[in-house]
């Protein structure tokens, strides 16, 4: 295979209207893909695309040319936005969250915190407008659309890490139960 590295990503943006599948506890978004700028032609290669500062990595068709594009479903199960570190005061750390637009309509959207765990947050209604171009092209895979916004939000890193570790020792409980 070819080096996929740099900016030589395959391009993503979330089908219009989204469509996203449920299917046995997996989320799946349709994503309409662009093939990179080495596909002269790509077959069956395997392309790396960001959407919402994740790495997602898919199989091209067949045959497919730079600039091309193909539809493919990618498992945003455990997708989540990262939080960046703003300000610690006592127990409360205060993130930023980056509200990607392929989330806007979200009303609760999923936020790996600094500490590397995933948390449920719910969007505040005021979620303020974001500003320069080149923050929006880094979090948005639909780039330079100037919709994107950003919100604060506080959390007591202790207590979500003892829920957390609470959480994986009930799922290590429930799957040890099954055998």
């Amino acid at each position: 295979g070819r080096h996929v590295g740099g900016k030589d990503y395959a391009s993503l943006k979330s089908s219009s209207p989204k469509t996203v599948i449920r299917q046995n506890g997996m989320k799946y978004l349709q994503v309409e893909v662009t093939a990179p700028q080495w596909c002269r032609p790509c077959s069956s290669e395997p392309v790396q695309g960001m959407i919402n500062d994740i790495a997602i990595y898919m199989i091209t068709p067949s045959k497919i040319w730079a600039g091309q594009t193909f539809m493919t479903y990618i498992d945003v199960t455990n997708a989540a936005v990262q939080a960046n570190f703003v300000a610690k005061e006592g127990k409360l750390t205060t993130v930023s969250v980056p509200m990607p637009r392929v989330l806007s309509d979200q009303r609760v959207i999923p936020v790996r915190l600094p500490e590397g765990f995933i948390i449920e947050v719910p969007v505040p209604s005021n979620a303020a407008r974001r500003g320069t171009k080149a923050e929006v092209e880094q979090h948005d895979p639909e780039k330079g659309t100037e919709i994107d916004y950003r919100f604060e939000f506080k959390y007591d890193a202790e207590a979500e890490a003892e829920k957390h570790a609470y959480k994986e020792l009930e799922y290590q409980l429930e799957s040890s139960a099954q055998c």
